[in-house]
């Protein structure tokens, strides 16, 4: 995942070997209490983040079908 701003993202797909595997990860992690993600490219996410990865996971899916 990516962050831009507070705002979670999912995975850049030119960057992303294995996407249906990252999906996969993505939705373990949104199972969990989250409070704060931080990702290497964008930074900290602390704000709705059990929301943000919801709305990640519906994206990312969406974007594969």
């Amino acid at each position: 995942m990516r962050a831009e701003r507070g705002t979670l993202n999912g995975p850049n797909p030119s960057m992303t070997l294995e996407m249906c595997t990252a999906i996969q990860s993505i939705r373990m992690l949104a199972d969990l209490e989250i409070d704060t993600i931080v990702c290497y490219h964008g930074g900290v996410v602390s704000e709705d983040v059990n929301g943000q990865l919801r709305r990640v996971t519906q994206e990312a899916s969406a974007d594969r079908d």
